[in-house]
């Protein structure tokens, strides 16, 4: 290559990358360039240089895209959570689109795959029933943020790429109105009170997170105020303002994290007011949710993706299905009624116990969740010590990290009738089709994405795989 870093080029931004990074070609080089898209043109910074590609930062925007939009939201620049929103929406699924059928032919090797468009979201804003933000005495400075805000005040998010600086919102279109009206209250306490603010890089001060969980269907809220140190009484003026304020805040909890690293979850709770739960609505069936329970955050299209999931899985009334890295039961709850029984699958113990209450609370008797790991558990199933009886139908919902090629051998092994594989990463789903589909008995027959994450280049895939005919 001719190109150095720190090198200036002007760019024409021809495709782009999973994950949402715009890419250009230049002198017969593969440039990636974060925050462009198709159809601009933009001047960059060369930045990193590899031996195959390189990447680029934008310095300025010289043409705009034919097709571009105004971004709906004033941090849109800075804040690095919605990469698409100057792009229309109808266009964002079909770069979904795109991406999935280039890794299902490029990993996967499967050229000739019938690959539909992209089931999209309605509504493609304020979707989101969770969001996490973060308490910091240490702003990240842009033109977008209040002058108003004091300089050691910030309530938002991370600025991309950077653990010790948070970016100050006033608003996010992801979350609901009402969600961010409690943010707002919430920001008005923080600076009222004069609780100190955490540090992220000395690890000192009180207020850390604040999450926000609400029941889409249900209007049931749950806040999680998380703090540095155990001292729920500084909360108790907040609790006060919430009862005369919101009315559907169903549960005020106060997590204690004082580890150091940059997660909100911990064990250490206080409940300060309202219950420990809030409930969830898909279909007839409800659910407990907790503090750090998994739910798909985006409820409106988890009942499109568990829909496609049960066509795909064409049950019959005998059937058993194996519901694989099951979470809390919510898939395999979601098909109980179509079928013989359901065993769930499932490495942490908490979505195992929300999972069994889940089906009693919803009066699911033909239901059980064994707790273990996926990988470990299928090199014995099956196991006559838990008595499992081997599948017709097999749900599978890895990680975005996708399954070892050989539990795929495993799971081929127990001669499912149909694989329905769920994902949420193109590319390792692309490789578990190829080692489910290597030197065994399986076909893809159909496939269908679905956009879970709107404005985002994330990307939820549904595949149904079929035992060949005449095999055994």
């Amino acid at each position: 290559m001719t190109i150095n870093k720190g090198d200036e080029l002007k760019l024409k931004i021809k495709s782009l990358a999973f994950g949402g990074s715009g890419i250009a070609r230049h002198d017969r080089a593969v440039i990636f360039v974060p925050d462009a898209i198709p159809g601009q043109t933009v001047l960059v910074h060369i930045i990193k240089k590899r031996s195959n590609f390189l990447e680029a930062r934008v310095s300025k925007v010289l043409e705009k895209a034919p097709d571009e939009i105004p971004p709906t939201c004033k941090h849109f620049a800075d804040c690095g959570g919605c990469k698409f929103q100057n792009v229309p929406y109808e266009k964002q699924l079909e770069y979904k689109r795109e991406h999935v059928v280039a890794h299902i032919q490029r990993i996967g090797g499967f050229k000739n795959l019938e690959v539909p468009a992209t089931l999209g979201a309605d509504p493609n804003y304020r979707y989101r029933n969770k969001m996490e933000f973060t308490f910091a005495n240490s702003r990240w400075h842009c033109a977008e943020n209040d002058p108003g805000t004091p300089d050691d005040f910030a309530f938002g998010l991370h600025a991309p790429g950077r653990y010790d600086k948070v970016l100050d919102l006033e608003h996010c279109h992801l979350l609901s109105e009402i969600g961010n009206d409690i943010f707002q209250t919430v920001k008005q306490f923080a600076l009222e009170s004069k609780l100190k603010l955490y540090d992220l890089r000395e690890h000192e001060g009180f207020l850390r997170y604040l999450v926000i969980r609400e029941g889409a269907n249900t209007g049931e809220i749950m806040v999680n105020v998380v703090t540095n140190y155990d001292d729920p009484k500084k909360l108790l003026p907040l609790s006060k303002i919430f009862k005369e304020k919101f009315p559907q805040i169903a549960s005020f909890l106060n997590g204690v994290q004082g580890g150091k690293g940059n997660v909100a979850y911990t064990d250490d709770i206080n409940l300060i007011d309202g219950n420990e739960t809030i409930h969830e609505k898909i279909n007839d069936l409800t659910f407990d949710i907790s503090a750090y329970s998994f739910f798909q955050t985006n409820t409106h299209q988890a009942k499109v993706l568990y829909d496609i999931a049960r066509d795909f899985a064409d049950l019959q009334t005998e059937d058993v299905v194996y519901d694989l890295f099951c979470g809390t039961g919510t898939i395999g709850l979601f098909l109980a009624r179509d079928c013989k029984e359901i065993i769930g699958m499932e490495v942490v113990p908490s979505a195992v116990e929300d999972a069994k209450r889940n089906a009693m609370n919803n009066e699911i008797y033909n239901a059980r969740f064994v707790l273990g790991d996926v990988n470990k558990l299928f090199r014995n199933l099956p196991d006559e010590k838990q008595n499992l009886p081997s599948p017709d139908v097999v749900i599978l919902d890895p990680p975005r990290a996708g399954i070892t090629e050989k539990t795929a051998r495993r799971i081929a092994e127990q001669k499912p009738r149909t694989i329905v594989y769920i994902s949420c990463n193109p590319a390792t789903q692309a490789r578990d089709l190829k080692w489910l589909c290597a030197e065994t008995n399986y076909d893809i027959e159909k496939t269908q994405p679905v956009d879970m994450f709107p404005h985002t280049p994330h990307i939820e895939t549904v595949v149904k795989l079929t035992k060949k005919q005449g095999k055994q």
